[in-house]
């Protein structure tokens, strides 16, 4: 899948401290550039009343994207407790 990492998502990471949180998001970030389309990613749901919004979990961590014309658009990645508050 082509993905677009967009300056809020790279903003985010770069906030993360803790090492092995970031080697998981950045394996997978690997795992969307390898997949055909989102539902071959273990742990996707859509969110409720938004046309093209997604969560991936990653632990205690959400990653907020966007599925536009079969591009990723990654937003977000944020704590569980206030990726909602950010994203979409």
């Amino acid at each position: 899948m082509e993905l677009v990492f967009l300056r809020s998502f790279i903003q985010d990471f770069k906030a993360i401290n803790d090492a092995s949180v970031r080697r998981k998001i950045e394996r997978t970030v690997k795992q969307f550039e390898a997949a055909r389309s989102i539902h071959e990613l273990a742990n996707v749901k859509k969110l409720v009343g938004f046309r093209n919004a997604y969560r991936l979990r990653i632990g205690d961590y959400r990653i907020g994207f966007f599925l536009v014309d079969g591009k990723v658009e990654l937003a977000r990645i944020a704590n569980r407790r206030d990726i909602y508050r950010s994203f979409p």
